[in-house]
């Protein structure tokens, strides 16, 4: 189990105390009247204060360019802002896609020799970051497009003074059903490459993307009310390998782990080993169902323990890999490698902006 940086309690409440120090311009832009306000948790709230003052400093930038401000935020502040500001502004989390569309690209931010940046360099990274991502938003086909979510990460300092910030995109295509039931007549390939299913050479997508797909759909149902999902702040990743979720004690290479596995020192793997489809076993089960529920089950056990200090939410950021090794005595092993993405989610109010074309 593989963990990344975590977005502290502390690390918010510094966030959104330095947020009264950042909104020195005194303009109002509350996201959420004090009615809609009711249904947000205290540091809910706080959050989408902390955001509105970022916003109306990145305005008050914008209307006045020749503004010299003394003003600097940290660079992980600075860097949380802007993930925030663009998933309030830009994103919804929260409708059933068909299809998930992943597209990463950089920006330079430019930073002091203190660990910090000027007000005035993250106004112009946020803007410049926003410009990338509409890029490869505006370049997806395809019916019901809407924008997720952006996940932006330090890469580290750069020369002359420059921090590299990578910028991960998650936008949607196409509605899909409340799905959660896989059908007998449904069968995938492991492969996430895979183009077609099992049965009838028609165009699908493989086993690891329909997961994400269902996955995404379960834990981040759209809210009730006019309400919308964002997700902000750092995030923490946990990886599960099949190893460490044996169920039978003598493998049969059908059903002996919660995640997908399957090796030739077993079973010879062919096409039927290949295929996620029903009645594999002859139990009556159908494969896609069983490693579907498992992968809820795992991602709820970890949400609910003390590991997620956080209270972070399933992200479709998430991606499971398909593996498919020779070791060195010659032995086939496919299999699947869960990486589940946890972030803050939180609920917001805002009417969400269409990514801007640049002209």
């Amino acid at each position: 189990m593989k963990k990344i940086k975590i977005f502290t309690t502390f690390t918010l409440i510094a966030l959104v105390v330095g947020a009264v120090v950042l909104h020195s311009c005194k303009k109002e832009n509350p996201l959420h009247t004090q009615s809609q306000q009711t249904n947000l948790t205290e540091q809910d709230i706080q959050i989408n204060n902390a955001i509105a003052n970022f916003l109306a400093k990145v305005d008050y930038h914008r209307e006045s360019p020749g503004y010299k401000s003394e003003e600097s935020l940290s660079i992980d502040s600075a860097i949380w802002y802007i993930d925030a500001a663009i998933n309030y502004t830009y994103a919804i989390a929260n409708h059933p896609f068909a299809q998930l569309h992943r597209d990463t690209s950089f920006i330079e931010m430019g930073v002091l020799e203190s660990y910090e940046a000027a007000i005035t360099e993250v106004v112009e990274a946020y803007d410049g970051t926003i410009s990338k991502f509409s890029q490869k938003y505006h370049a997806i086909e395809g019916e019901n497009k809407q924008f997720i979510m952006a996940n932006v990460e330090d890469m580290g300092p750069l020369p002359e003074n420059k921090q590299s910030l990578r910028i991960i995109t998650i936008t949607g295509t196409g509605t899909f059903g409340p799905g959660g039931d896989f059908e007998e007549d449904e069968a995938y390939l492991f492969d996430r490459d895979a183009t077609i299913d099992c049965f009838y050479g028609i165009p699908s997508s493989g086993a690891p993307i329909i997961f994400e797909t269902y996955l995404n759909n379960h834990y981040n149902a759209e809210p009730t009310g006019n309400w919308h999902w964002a997700f902000i702040g750092y995030e923490t990743v946990v990886v599960f390998y099949y190893q460490d979720h044996q169920l039978n004690t003598t493998l049969t290479n059908y059903l002996d782990y919660k995640i997908f596995a399957a090796s030739d020192a077993v079973e010879t793997i062919d096409e039927e080993t290949e295929c996620l489809e029903w009645n594999q076993d002859l139990s009556g089960n159908h494969e896609m169902q069983f490693y579907y529920d498992y992968l809820k089950e795992l991602i709820d056990e970890w949400m609910a323990s003390g590991q997620n200090t956080g209270n972070l939410n399933y992200t479709p950021l998430s991606i499971i890999e398909s593996d498919d090794v020779t070791n060195q005595y010659s032995i086939r092993i496919i299999s699947h490698i869960p990486k589940i993405h946890f972030k803050r989610r939180v609920k917001a109010y805002t009417e969400v902006n269409e990514p801007p074309i640049e002209e």
